[in-house]
């Protein structure tokens, strides 16, 4: 069965028609991606992560977060799922959002909860809610990130 150049032209037009419709689909997908641009920033509220996710930082390095300062947070900070104590927040201003530790010794030289990271991979967590309430009043939010000691 032979063709006529009509029909071959429709079926090329159509062709051509469907490959523009697929590729401008896959941009408008790509491009509504809603990932924040700052990959170490994950939501408004959040600011930064600190170190930043999946970070390699030396032995003393802080740990924390920055939320949003007008917002005004309390959190709690575990690192390896075990608390680290509110009063040994050490750098940063709570103020301004920043709540972060800093392993080592205090001002009076007597040692923190944590001395220093262990060489290897950390899991850090940091629950946070409204200042105006408590944790277990909830609702409580969580971020979740790995930074690598060594």
């Amino acid at each position: 069965m032979r063709r006529s150049r009509e029909e071959i032209k429709h079926a090329l037009i159509f062709g051509i028609g469907g490959a523009f419709a697929i590729v401008l689909l896959a941009i408008a997908i790509i491009s509504t991606n809603t990932d924040p641009v700052d990959d170490n920033a994950t939501t408004r509220t959040v600011e930064n992560l600190v170190p930043s996710r999946g970070a390699t930082v030396p032995l003393q390095a802080p740990v924390g977060i920055e939320l949003d300062a007008a917002r005004r947070f309390d959190v709690q900070i575990y690192v390896d799922e075990v608390p680290i104590p509110r009063d040994e927040y050490t750098a940063g201003d709570v103020g301004l959002g920043q709540f972060i530790f800093k392993p080592g010794t205090n001002a009076n030289g007597e040692p923190r909860s944590i001395r220093e990271w262990s060489q290897g991979r950390h899991e850090v967590r940091v629950d946070y809610w409204p200042a105006t309430s408590t944790q277990d009043d909830g609702p409580t939010s969580t971020e979740l990130w790995y930074f690598v000691a060594g």
